[in-house]
């Protein structure tokens, strides 16, 4: 039997990771943590602990001990504090802690980049990658430059994000957001996409793209969206930064075309969505799966409603 460890099960990404791990495999343990126990995420494993906060000056020796003691198999981080504190560490250090255990995740280079908006913008914009514009100076914006967007230079998610109309509403937000990023606002919500992207050691990616409607932040609502110009986008940045794993790149149309406005190096809340589609990414990153099979998107075109962690497909 494999033990595997999904870290910070109250969040909806752990959940679905788990939804898919729980679907697929019969003899697997799932191990739980999170730095809270009253969650529902503690109902969803086999086994649950309370954990230090990645920043805690105990965390890495409590995580040495936790997967010794329980012989884990596969560790997978999703919470982006304990990403960017595993990509802070030298290898020799991340194997003393690791051991004998695998960890899945897309790799030190692609979750330090991803995990800073500042440096994949100009990383996006060194690889030729069209990206909304960000602005390093207040003096460089002017009236015509609005609607703007200012959000936290570090991390992901929907909270601390401002949309900006004008140079008094972008001098409050900038109160309130630590460490910011100013990026132009793009396109509209109606023409918002997200794309999971897999890369595997051998260098073979594959790539999902979804057109989606966001509900309290979240995906609440996507389809199957078939677009070659976007999938050759997300193939060229999977091999710039040498991924070996599974990321998100979200996208808007500028003007007709597609510009990535934020890259998620880990695994999404979708992954659940996309197992559902034929794209298995996570259990292509487990490896327990039998090969590492071809994706064609145009075979699995569908809607995915969520509504109350229920997901439903639809034909197109």
């Amino acid at each position: 039997m494999k033990n595997i460890y999904v870290s910070s099960v109250g969040g909806d990404i752990a959940q679905s990771i788990i939804g898919v791990i729980s679907e697929t495999f019969e003899s697997i343990s799932i191990f739980g943590t999170d730095v809270f126990d009253n969650q529902p995420g503690c109902f969803l494993v086999n086994h649950f602990e309370v954990s230090p906060h990645a920043d805690d000056s105990s965390f890495f020796r409590w995580l040495t001990q936790f997967l010794r003691n329980n012989r884990i198999d596969c560790y997978i981080p999703t919470n982006e504090s304990e990403l960017r504190a595993l990509a802070s560490i030298s290898n020799s250090q991340l194997n003393r802690v690791l051991g004998s255990c695998s960890i899945i995740w897309a790799g030190r280079s692609a979750v330090s980049l991803f995990g800073d908006k500042f440096l994949t913008s100009k990383f996006l914009t060194e690889i030729g990658v069209n990206a909304p514009q960000v602005y390093e100076d207040l003096s460089e914006i002017h009236d015509s430059d609005f609607p703007l967007i200012v959000k936290p230079r570090f991390g992901s998610g929907s909270k601390g994000i401002f949309k900006c109309n004008s140079k008094r509403e972008l001098e409050g937000s900038l109160q309130f957001v630590p460490n910011p990023i100013i990026q132009k606002f793009i396109g509209d919500d109606e023409h918002e996409f997200t794309a999971g992207v897999f890369r595997n050691s051998s260098g073979e990616s594959r790539v999902i793209i979804f057109r989606r409607k966001l509900i309290g932040g979240a995906t609440g609502w996507a389809e199957v969206y078939l677009d070659t110009e976007m999938e050759n986008m997300c193939k060229n940045i999977a091999s710039a930064v040498n991924l070996s794993g599974s990321i998100n790149i979200q996208f808007r149309l500028d003007q007709g075309e597609p510009s990535v406005f934020e890259i998620n190096g880990r695994l999404s809340s979708t992954v659940y969505m996309r197992h559902l589609l034929g794209f298995e990414d996570v259990n292509w990153s487990l490896g327990l799966t039998e090969s590492f099979s071809p994706f064609n998107s145009k075979q699995h075109v569908g809607k995915v409603l969520y509504r109350i962690n229920q997901f439903r497909i639809s034909a197109p």
